[in-house]
């Protein structure tokens, strides 16, 4: 290596000896993992719905209908969901009467 080349500074080098060097930016991926992993999901959702849109006869009580299978699921999943929420809605607001009563 001659003389000339180890006294070259980079092109971030500053007079100033205190202060750091730039960082160089991160490169971002080009289709982030975000993007890709949602596609994905969609995808599959779409495969879903589409196996499963077959008429079903559904029984509660005294009803009786026929429903495609997804608007079935789909509606026990929606009530679960309800009705776990509000279990634990009560359970929160039991707990904070319980500690304001001791406290």
């Amino acid at each position: 290596m001659k003389e000339r080349d180890r006294n070259i500074k980079g092109p971030q080098a500053h007079s100033d000896s205190t202060s750091p060097p730039a960082k160089a930016p991160l490169k971002k991926p080009a289709l982030p993992w975000r993007v890709a992993a949602g596609g994905l999901i969609t995808l599959l959702l779409i495969w879903f719905v589409i196996q499963n849109s077959h008429p079903v006869e559904v029984r509660l009580f005294w009803w009786t209908g026929a429903f495609p299978m997804i608007m079935v699921l789909a509606a026990v999943v929606v009530a679960t969901i309800l009705i776990r929420e509000t279990l634990g809605s009560i359970r929160r607001r039991r707990r904070r009467r319980g500690r304001r009563k001791d406290g």
